[in-house]
């Protein structure tokens, strides 16, 4: 019975201490308007003695959806690539690359209309064509340009 008081303890202690060294890394929220200031998107990063882990989430008034989640052990992280603006349209891009893989994937969320489109996974280094952004519902598409060529990459709805 003594041994398993003492286990008990040790695990205790030992979660005590994990939780000691875990670390949140701020980052900011962008709110989407005005009238909707309470929805918006939001990068978190949390940082133990052993492991990193990025996520980004769709904030609601009532609800924190999760988009996307990452390990940035390797390297691999989330970033807020800025506001663009198109005719009425005022998009944010975040772009999420995947070091392991070597690899980008982007999302675009739509501030107006409050819904968020994520690109499917390139392998190339490749910039974003912001004008290139289509979010007309059938044909969702942006451009990429890599070294060589320009490639056309559907998107799809994510919330």
């Amino acid at each position: 019975m003594k041994h398993y008081y003492s286990l008990l303890l040790t695990i205790a202690s030992l979660c005590c201490v994990n939780l000691s060294y875990s670390r949140v890394l701020p980052h900011k929220t962008v709110a989407s308007s005005p009238q909707h200031a309470s929805k918006h998107i939001e990068i978190a990063t949390f940082e133990k003695a052993d492991h990193c882990v990025s996520y980004l989430y769709h904030v609601d008034k009532r609800t924190k959806r999760l988009v996307y989640k990452i390990y940035c052990d390797d390297g691999s992280a989330i970033t807020d690539l800025g506001s663009y603006k198109r005719s009425s349209k005022s998009l944010r891009i975040y772009e999420i690359y995947n070091a392991s893989a070597d690899s980008y994937l982007y999302v675009i969320y739509d501030v107006s209309t409050d819904k968020g489109y994520l690109t499917r996974t390139s392998s190339m280094e490749a910039t974003l064509l912001k004008s290139s952004i289509n979010l007309s519902e059938p044909s969702l598409s942006v451009k990429m340009r890599g070294t060589n060529r320009v490639v056309k990459i559907k998107l799809k709805r994510v919330f």
